[in-house]
């Protein structure tokens, strides 16, 4: 039995070591300079995926932020200190060519055991969630006529400058069936193009910021469009502030959020230092 113990002792030990054959390069972790009132940039570029994938960056990225994109996970799978949201760093590194997405996480992860002492395990926890499912009346999404040809940065980039407002203040959509999203004054339109509702129901995930499950048994891929306000969401919003999220989810595409306990995998952080090693 103490054989048995120390066994798995040691397997639990070797999971929060550093694998020394998948690492960075070279890496920079900075504390970012703190605000000084003339607002912050928030920016994340390259990695394996991306037009750059030999060089990481990121400016002012909160600390829990780094532990998320290690792991692969959302913000509400992650336990740990209130202060991850508040510590905030600028990261460079350098990916070996030919790194696959996996291995970038694995990277990242082993350069923060490395450099915050960072400790952690995984368990299954039921945590606040929502479960969508087709509302009376019946799902009022209509089978998508195929994915569209991606645009190169450019011309997206060019899109961007001429967004205007309709007569209720929500965004224009502009031409074409490429899956867009614009926000002006608190009021949001999205088209979603070739969308499954597994895709879906990750960006309603990441809208609200808790687990939704997919329990509509709806297989195909659709094309649609959604409208909602951020603005109603607010104590001292009138009856024109349009509808929420989940208000707008049901009227225009006849699905509704139950709010439900969904059991999700957490990763929670044993340890992990405010401040990092030196470069």
């Amino acid at each position: 039995m103490r054989l048995m113990l120390l066994s798995i002792f040691i397997c639990a030990l070797a999971a929060q070591t550093p694998d020394s054959r998948v690492v960075f390069e070279v890496a920079s972790i900075k504390p970012a300079p703190p605000p000084d009132g003339r607002g912050m940039i928030v920016r994340r570029d390259g990695g394996p995926g991306t037009k750059d994938p030999t060089r990481f960056s990121c400016k002012n990225w909160q600390l829990g932020g780094l532990v998320e994109l290690a792991y692969g996970i959302e913000d509400y799978q992650l336990s740990g200190p209130s202060w991850l949201e508040e510590t905030r760093f600028d990261v460079e590194a350098r990916v070996p060519e030919g790194a696959t997405k996996e291995q970038f996480k694995l990277m990242m992860r082993n350069l923060l055991m490395e450099r915050f002492k960072l400790a952690t395990h995984t368990e299954t926890r039921d945590v606040a969630g929502y479960e969508l499912d087709v509302a009376k009346g019946g799902s009022k999404l209509t089978p998508s006529k195929g994915a569209e040809a991606d645009e190169d940065e450019t011309s997206q980039r060019n899109r961007q400058p001429g967004m205007r407002k309709d007569a209720e203040g929500y965004p224009e959509l502009p031409p074409g069936r490429t899956s867009w999203m614009g926000v002006m004054n608190g009021r949001a339109r999205g088209r979603f193009v070739d969308e499954s509702l597994a895709e879906f129901v990750m960006w309603v995930a990441g809208e609200t910021r808790r687990p939704v499950k997919d329990a509509t048994g709806l297989n195909g891929k659709y094309d649609f469009v959604l409208t909602w306000s951020f603005t109603s969401m607010r104590a001292d919003a009138t009856d024109d502030s349009g509808p929420t999220l989940e208000a707008a989810i049901q009227q225009q595409l006849g699905f509704r959020l139950e709010s439900k306990k969904i059991p999700i995998e957490m990763v929670i952080i044993d340890h992990i230092a405010k401040t990092p090693t030196g470069n």
